[in-house]
């Protein structure tokens, strides 16, 4: 399974035609700056590889990949536009495993690779860090 989309993510207050002068690099923007935190590219993919005979039957095994292109960091008004937060490619796996007609154990890695990066911007005052490596451990019983 996988998904991809590509846009151009542009505020729509002001003229396109206007010209803006950005705080602390001065630079001059004409037209639409960007929209603040929002990746005009991003793609995901996941591959699932399920054991159905041997020692491993009844495992599942999934590798998941996704990306978030450069995001703008704007006032939240976008009106001021001071740079881009680089983009980043982060990758997941989990493991499945039906032990029987009752029981699921289940483990999920997220970051696999313990990437740095920055998950969310609210402004040039407000940069949340994306969460290190995290494992998830599930039992799940059916009745």
């Amino acid at each position: 399974m996988a998904s991809f989309s590509a846009f151009k993510a542009k505020s729509i207050l002001g003229p396109a035609a206007a010209t803006f002068i950005q705080p602390y690099t001065n630079t001059i923007i004409s037209g639409s700056i960007p929209v603040n935190n929002i990746s005009e590219k991003s793609w995901s993919f996941i591959g699932l590889y399920r054991f159905t005979e041997g020692p491993l039957n009844k495992l599942n095994l999934s590798l998941g990949a996704n990306t978030l292109g450069k995001r703008a960091i704007t006032d939240n008004g976008n009106q001021v536009w001071f740079g881009y937060v680089p983009g980043r490619t982060i990758l997941n796996l989990n493991a499945t495993y039906r032990y029987d007609a009752h029981w699921t154990f289940g483990l999920n890695i997220d970051n696999l690779l313990n990437k740095k990066y920055i998950y969310s911007v609210r402004s040039v005052n407000v940069i949340v860090p994306g969460p290190d490596i995290n494992a998830k451990f599930s039992v799940e019983y059916t009745f």
